[in-house]
């Protein structure tokens, strides 16, 4: 599964509800008849966004039903984020300390996950692709200044580049 939206920017822990609430993809005007978000009990309920009936113990069938399958597709996109944190390991333990690294890491992940899936390749074929390019252009004497620090994170910011230009 490929991510549509890709929001990064806040430090820490943002609650998932005020990261809809900022983001262009949680305006009312962008959904209709058109689609839907799929949501867990912390988003607000809105037309376009399918949330979980609230379970007091007083749940009929069909909205029984409902939450199952809900919870059926949404595990779906936690098996992206899963994907994503798998191919990328770097996510899990993020230690770079300027905001802006950290985003644009983020950022690059979700682009490169994107593109492993549309082209059917491994990451890791990818980013040997960009070491290699970023150890040429050094002309072999290491990685200068904050590229060595980096290491993997300097080819993924290689590769997304070339996917820029």
């Amino acid at each position: 599964m490929n991510f549509i939206d890709c929001l990064v920017g806040w430090p820490g822990s943002v609650h998932d509800a005020r990261v809809l609430q900022n983001s262009e993809i949680g305006k009312d005007y962008l959904f209709g008849a058109e689609g839907y978000l799929l949501g867990d009990a912390a988003y607000p309920l809105k037309e376009w966004l399918m949330i979980p009936f609230k379970n007091f113990g007083q749940l009929t069938q069909e909205q029984k039903v409902y939450n199952e399958a809900l919870s059926s597709t949404r595990c779906k996109i936690k098996r992206a984020f899963a994907l994503l944190k798998g191919r990328f390991r770097k996510l899990k333990y993020m230690d770079v300390e300027i905001l802006e690294d950290i985003s644009l890491f983020i950022m690059a992940s979700c682009i490169l996950h994107n593109i492993c899936l549309w082209r059917e390749e491994d990451i890791h074929d990818m980013m040997e692709e960009g070491r290699n390019h970023v150890n040429y252009a050094n002309d072999g004497d290491g990685l200068p200044g904050q590229l060595e620090e980096y290491g993997d994170a300097a080819a993924i910011l290689y590769l997304v580049d070339v996917v820029q230009q």
